[in-house]
């Protein structure tokens, strides 16, 4: 794997866990265009910075000067972040900040599918029906 900017060197005691979602409460300080989930700015958190995406939202569009709590997804890789991390985001001209308020469980599946879960339930379904020829050609 190597080493990569960004990465933190941590003890063992410490139990870190990388996470590709987690929740946070946002304030947008400027934006151009209407922001609804799905929507992909570019993160900064500590030693982060990285593109994400909204996969839920507790209102319908954000705006300037809109307060909201969110679900950001990372696109590429999961990080190691902690709750009461302060975040940036930007896209173009759009800016917000916000404080990390939960981290997800790396199982727990997301609330809109995407190139990860796909490839992991297509992925699923190449092994269950492999099972299930296997089973079918036992006598």
């Amino acid at each position: 794997m190597g080493l990569r900017k960004g990465m933190v060197l941590l003890g063992e005691s410490s139990e870190p866990r990388a996470t590709w979602r987690f929740s946070c409460d946002v304030l947008v300080l400027h934006s151009s265009t209407t922001m609804r989930c799905n929507y992909q700015p570019v993160l900064h958190c500590r030693n982060v910075r990285q593109s994400a995406r909204i996969v839920r939202m507790d209102r319908e569009v954000l705006r300037t000067g809109t307060k909201a709590s969110l679900d950001f997804e990372f696109l590429f890789r999961p990080e190691f972040i902690a709750v009461g991390s302060r975040l940036i985001f930007r896209e173009g001209k759009t800016k917000g900040i916000g404080n990390i308020t939960f981290l997800h469980p790396p199982d727990e599946p997301a609330a809109v599918p995407g190139r990860r879960e796909a490839a992991a339930a297509a992925q699923r379904a190449a092994v269950a029906a492999a099972a299930a020829s296997t089973a079918a050609a036992a006598p």
